[in-house]
């Protein structure tokens, strides 16, 4: 696994949890929690769909989640991000924690129940530090739909990178 795309995926999270953590307390994040993939509305704002976005992500560390977990489609959260981008002041880490928002786009993916249980076989692995030879085991067991996630997951990390590197948000 590429040791890299596991730190700048945790950086990621971070910045985001400690951004959209500061916009719940001074009070974006008091929205009531929608049900999984709702419709919204057109001319809703896209600082609340980044905002609702950002929630999701503080809330779990699984190497990967399945995509009917997103409060909207990649591809409009995605643009609400860019939007924000676009036109946003606002000091550089926010910035940076909305260009790793848009990279932790990647971590979506379609799943299957096999790839459920393998994601979950590895959280409890990597949660489980003092059990190495149970954590291995577990790890393994799952070792197929894992490969293959994160070999999807990284490729669109990838794609996700060098459109921002395109657009100039992210440096080379």
């Amino acid at each position: 696994m590429d040791i890299m795309y596991i730190v700048l995926t945790a950086i990621g999270l971070m910045a985001a949890w400690i951004f959209f953590g500061r916009r719940r307390a001074a009070g974006a994040g008091k929205r009531p929690r929608r049900e999984q993939v709702p419709t919204r509305k057109q001319d809703a704002y896209p600082e609340d769909l980044v905002a609702d976005f950002g929630d999701l992500i503080a809330e779990g560390t699984a190497i990967c989640r399945d995509i009917t977990e997103l409060p909207a489609s990649k591809d409009e959260i995605g643009n609400a991000i860019l939007a924000i981008l676009a036109r946003s002041t606002a000091p550089e880490d926010v910035r940076s924690a909305l260009v790793m928002a848009y990279l932790n786009l990647s971590d979506f993916q379609p799943m299957t129940e096999q790839d459920h249980h393998a994601v979950q076989l590895w959280d409890e692995a990597i949660m489980s530090p003092f059990e190495t030879d149970a954590a291995a085991k577990k790890i393994s067991a799952g070792s197929e739909s894992i490969d293959r996630i994160l070999q999807v997951v990284r490729t669109e990390f990838e794609d996700r990178s060098e459109f921002l590197r395109a657009k100039g948000y992210l440096e080379p």
